[in-house]
């Protein structure tokens, strides 16, 4: 049997961050006379909704009702990591930090971005090497001067927050059964 694939889990795929300023995000206002416990259980109701919406928006690649009218999103292109690097990613995660694992997963993925930072490319590929400069089996990735540009473009907590967010993103699409 044939098992057709929604678009952003075939090749490469583009991912708009939550945390982008193109999206609409809730209106979590309080409404008039509406008690203390009701406006956390809305806005939570709220949040729960947009979060559907998004991953439903990053599956079938339909973004306009996320989009603020007139506003461009920042994409980042990011590539589908073939089953033999990503095994060779999960032996050297067991060695690495959570934040130090989701750049590398971020420097694997990574092949583009559009309406990010001004002039922004990934650049030429290197070869993954080891502290000590031994390959690592995962071959080329993206040059750690792409993790500097997420550091130099937002705040330190936002910058990590992307990064992270990326990284998960490269995992569930390299975990989904679709997506193996």
């Amino acid at each position: 049997m044939i098992k057709i694939q929604p678009p952003s889990l075939i090749g490469t795929y583009d991912l708009i961050s939550s945390l982008d300023d193109a999206l609409i995000a809730p209106d979590v206002s309080p409404l008039p006379g509406e008690a203390d416990g009701d406006h956390k259980a809305r806005v939570a109701s709220l949040w729960e909704a947009w979060r559907r919406d998004l991953a439903a928006a990053r599956e079938t690649g339909r973004w306009d009702s996320m989009i603020r009218q007139g506003a461009t999103p920042s994409r980042f292109h990011l590539r589908q990591v073939p089953g033999s690097t990503w095994a060779r990613l999960k032996d050297l995660g067991d060695t690495m930090t959570q934040a130090s694992f989701a750049a590398l997963l971020v420097r694997v993925a990574l092949v583009g971005a559009t309406d990010w930072i001004p002039g922004f490319r990934v650049g030429p590929s290197v070869e993954h090497v080891d502290a000590l400069g031994a390959p690592t089996g995962l071959g080329r990735v993206a040059p750690e001067s792409v993790i500097d540009a997420f550091y130099s473009a937002h705040p330190g907590a936002v910058a990590d927050r992307l990064v992270l967010e990326i990284a998960e993103q490269v995992i569930r699409h390299r975990t989904t059964q679709a997506g193996n």
